[in-house]
C-alpha cells in the first residue's frame, strides 16, 4: 500500500529513492530480474539509499548502477514522498523527476534488471509494474 503521510505503526525500515526519467515523452522502465522482490516487473527506476546518505547522492548512485546513465543532482526534481507497506516490510520512497534533452544510452546491471523500455506513462500504465508504481505515476501525471 502506498501513503502519503506515515501510518500510525509504520515502520522507517529502509529508505530508497526512485526517479521518472523523461525525454521526449516518454519515461524510461526497467524490468527486474526474476529472483528480487517484484520481480519480473517494471518500474522506474532507483534503489536504497545508504543511511545519512544524500538523497540526491544516492539517487544519482543508484541510477549510474542500474542503467549506466549519469544525472546532474543539480537537475533532480523532488516529486513526492510515499510511505509504502509491503507484506514483508514498509519502507519510505523518495521520488524524483528529471527531463533529458537527448536520450541516454542505458546499459543494465543485469543482476538486477532485464529489459528497460522508454513508453508513455499512459503506454505504462497498461504494463506489469511493480505494487504501487501506477498510483505513482497518477500522483505525478494525473488520471491518464
Amino acid at each position: 500500500m502506498f501513503f502519503k503521510t506515515p501510518p500510525e505503526d509504520f515502520k522507517y525500515e529502509v529508505v530508497t529513492v526512485t526517479c521518472i526519467i523523461e525525454h521526449d515523452g516518454k519515461i524510461l522502465l526497467v524490468k527486474r530480474v526474476p529472483g528480487k522482490v517484484q520481480e519480473n516487473k517494471w518500474g522506474v527506476p532507483g534503489g536504497k539509499a545508504a543511511e545519512k546518505e544524500d538523497l540526491k547522492d544516492a539517487l544519482v548512485r543508484e541510477i549510474v548502477e542500474e542503467t549506466g546513465i549519469v544525472l546532474n543532482p543539480e537537475n533532480l526534481r523532488p516529486i513526492g514522498t510515499a510511505y509504502v507497506r509491503y507484506p514483508e516490510f514498509d519502507f519510505t520512497n523518495h521520488q524524483f523527476y528529471v527531463k533529458v534533452a537527448a536520450r541516454p544510452e542505458v546499459e543494465l546491471k543485469l543482476d538486477e534488471h532485464s529489459e528497460y523500455v522508454w513508453t508513455t506513462p499512459p503506454e505504462a500504465m497498461k504494463m506489469d509494474l511493480i505494487l504501487d508504481q501506477d498510483q505513482c505515476f497518477r500522483e505525478y501525471y494525473g488520471e491518464m
